[in-house]
């Protein structure tokens, strides 16, 4: 399992720092840790732009943030009512964020999330009520709601692509080995489902919340590279 690697690592630069920390408070470290650099790869809600509802990192994904997301990145077919109103996606642990939305109108176009006119409750009304430019499947107008999004006129068909949560991690544990190793039940555990790139940034954010300072996480690697010598 890729999580009791991890373990076995931050244990090693945490004992070279004099802390002896139980199984369960590395394991929540590195949940803390990745629920941390999750939200650092999506950007702050503080930072979405109006009319733009795109996370500030991710409108600039590079190859390796997109390759770090990967695990969670997920794609939808949403249920359309007549009023245009799409609920989101049921998923585990939690939705996230939407990314793109496609929409199919009845005439067979297609536009993407970028071509509506995403506009604020105010300007709902207003819109939808407009003779002279009232929305069309050319100009169609969006909003936010408490369950999804609504989009009029209303689509046939909708896809959304969206990231979801990571899911918790587990190591569970069956018992000790009799030198007082810990016996890792792995089908109870849930692994760790990050790709190998994103491993050492979890290792750091873990490490930050056990207390150990950014100067001391360069510890990690002679922390494996002493494993990895013979005795």
């Amino acid at each position: 399992m890729v999580l009791t690697t991890l373990v076995a690592d931050a244990r090693r630069v945490l004992n070279q720092q004099a802390r002896y920390p139980t199984t369960e408070e590395v394991v929540a470290a590195l949940n803390r840790g990745q629920a941390d650099y999750f939200g650092f790869l999506i950007g702050s809600t503080k930072l979405y732009q109006p009319g733009r509802p795109v996370p500030q990192v991710s409108a600039g994904l590079t190859a390796r943030v997109e390759e770090e997301l990967r695990p969670f990145k997920l794609t939808s077919s949403l249920t359309v009512t007549a009023d245009g109103e799409m609920p989101l996606p049921v998923v585990t642990p939690a939705f996230a964020y939407p990314m793109r939305l496609t929409l199919t109108f009845a005439d067979g176009s297609t536009t993407a999330s970028a071509g509506v006119k995403w506009v604020s409750e105010l300007q709902w009304d207003g819109r939808v009520a407009d003779l002279i430019a009232p929305p069309t499947i050319y100009y169609p107008i969006g909003r936010t709601t408490a369950t999804g999004f609504q989009v009029l006129p209303a689509p046939s068909t909708a896809k959304l692509v969206f990231y979801r949560y990571p899911t918790p991690m587990v190591l569970a544990i069956s018992g000790q080995t009799a030198d007082g190793e810990d016996i890792i039940d792995e089908g109870n555990s849930v692994d760790c489902e990050w790709p190998e790139l994103a491993h050492h940034e979890l290792l750091r954010r873990a490490l930050l919340a056990l207390g150990i300072q950014l100067a001391a996480v360069n510890a990690v690697q002679y922390a494996q590279g002493q494993a990895a010598t013979p005795s």
